[in-house]
């Protein structure tokens, strides 16, 4: 038998080979949960935004609206100033941009525009004292994405996953 004092070539190809391997597995599960971070994130935000323009309908005692435009993040928020809808200036949730990576994917929205309107002082809370259009925005990160609901009453939900019909 022969003494072996090192590797041979084939050894060290084997071993490079399953470096190589493990590298690229740990690299897309970085990817992925940092994708799943972004996508949260940009949900949240969206949310945000419409729960921000219905404590500006409420505490204005305003209609409010909200136009998102897909294939980006941007909102543009007007308010009714009783003979047109006018811009609301500086309108971001606490003064953060949307994550990067993430558009507005479609929404069920008529013209993708939210509308809220005041519906008189309610007992209990902004939800029973507000009218919103029903539906939802689909935010999307890659291949996933999320659903910001709002009801006609002005709960705002987030949940995983778009069910169709998004335009």
């Amino acid at each position: 038998m022969r003494d072996q004092k090192g590797l041979t070539l084939i050894e060290l190809v084997a071993v490079l080979a399953i470096l190589v391997i493990l590298a690229a597995a740990v690299t897309f599960r970085i990817s992925a949960s940092t994708d799943a971070a972004r996508l949260r994130a940009a949900a949240e935000w969206t949310a945000s935004v419409v729960r921000q323009a219905i404590r500006l309908s409420w505490t204005q005692q305003t209609p409010v609206r909200l136009r998102f435009n897909p294939g980006s993040m941007d909102v543009t928020v007007t308010a009714w100033n009783g003979t047109a809808w006018v811009p609301v200036a500086d309108f971001s949730p606490q003064g953060f941009d949307p994550p990067g990576g993430a558009v507005i994917s479609g929404t069920t929205y008529p013209s993708h525009t939210l509308t809220i309107s005041p519906a008189g002082r309610g007992v209990s809370g902004i939800e029973a004292a507000i009218h919103t259009t029903e539906g939802s925005v689909t935010v999307t990160v890659r291949d996933a994405s999320m659903l910001v609901s709002t009801t006609l009453y002005g709960q705002v939900q987030v949940s995983a996953g778009d069910p169709g019909g998004h335009h």
